[in-house]
């Protein structure tokens, strides 16, 4: 069997302590050969190509590979679909994990619009409003609608502040109205309820909202390092707190029993100190809107 080439190849220049890493991209007559300075040690050139690789063997385009392992800056012709990796990646260095992973499932969505194929300049009001649109006669709600204009607008703001656009179509369109707030209240006999029909892995979260009245961020970030069962304890850190001061919330038995029974199930790589509390079966977070369907489902049962 044929050995396997390594990808690109590392080569130093007379006269410079740099190195530089070439590798090859693309296909057929759009295949192209890219040379980029990548450190002074080989170790860190050979990180670099193996970055390389595995970003366009995931199908990222290889101007934002560029832009990611390099520092390249970004093209100034790209399309919305093409934006949504490096917006996300910029999302995630800046925001909280229940905010990126509410982005990544709602361009996720956006990204097969048919605008979204389109040079981010060229998008126009009217192409987002059709889209909208299009999702409200399919039967979603007002807010739901607005999460969307959100995401999108946010994306387009982020080209703007890197000089891809000069303006932000999303800005320029309606918002779907609200209805007055209400806030609702369970009895205990219907909080029982409503945990009896939770499905097993959605149960202990539900628990742990309706014993501490945590916001749906704090729970969705709450790490085993915060959640002492020996005190009977659950801290929500000052970071993803909303007036951003640490504090700590006695747990109910009954909380203190959920968790413990999570805790003994989980596999040990998914109680680390640093690993979210409830999360997906991948060890990934969960994300708002997954929390949202499995509370419906609850609330229907």
């Amino acid at each position: 069997m044929a050995k396997r080439r390594d990808f690109g190849t590392i080569r130093e220049r007379k006269g410079s302590r740099q190195l530089y890493v070439r590798f090859h991209a693309g296909k057929g007559r759009n295949r192209k050969a890219y040379d980029r300075p990548a450190g002074v040690s080989r170790e860190i050139a050979k990180a670099k190509l193996r970055h390389v690789q595995r970003l366009l063997e995931e199908g990222k385009a290889v101007e934002l590979v560029l832009h990611e392992v390099f520092g390249d800056p970004l093209p100034h012709s790209m399309t919305f679909e093409q934006a949504i990796d490096p917006f996300l990646e910029h999302v995630q260095r800046r925001r909280k994990p229940s905010t990126h992973a509410g982005y990544r499932h709602l361009l996720g969505v956006v990204k097969g619009a048919s605008w979204a194929k389109k040079d981010l300049a060229t998008i126009e009001p009217a192409d987002i409003v059709r889209w909208l649109d299009g999702r409200e006669q399919k039967g979603l709600a007002d807010q739901t609608l607005n999460n969307y204009a959100v995401a999108i607008s946010g994306l387009f703001r982020w080209a703007m502040e890197r000089g891809l656009i000069q303006d932000n179509p999303a800005r320029r369109i309606r918002w779907r109205p609200q209805g007055p707030g209400r806030e609702t209240y369970l009895t205990a006999r219907e909080a029982r309820a409503l945990v009896r029909a939770a499905s097993p892995e959605f149960r202990p979260l539900l628990v742990c909202a309706l014993s501490t009245g945590m916001r749906r961020g704090e729970l969705l970030t709450l790490r085993w390092r915060e959640v002492d069962l020996e005190a009977g304890t659950v801290a929500v850190a000052a970071e993803e707190a909303k007036n951003h001061r640490r504090r700590t919330i006695p747990m109910t038995p009954t909380l203190q029993a959920e968790l413990a029974k999570l805790a003994v199930a989980r596999p040990a790589r998914r109680r680390r100190p640093g690993h979210f509390v409830f999360d997906r079966p991948d060890g990934r977070p969960l994300s708002a809107f997954m929390v949202a369907s499995r509370l419906r489902a609850a609330v229907k049962a």
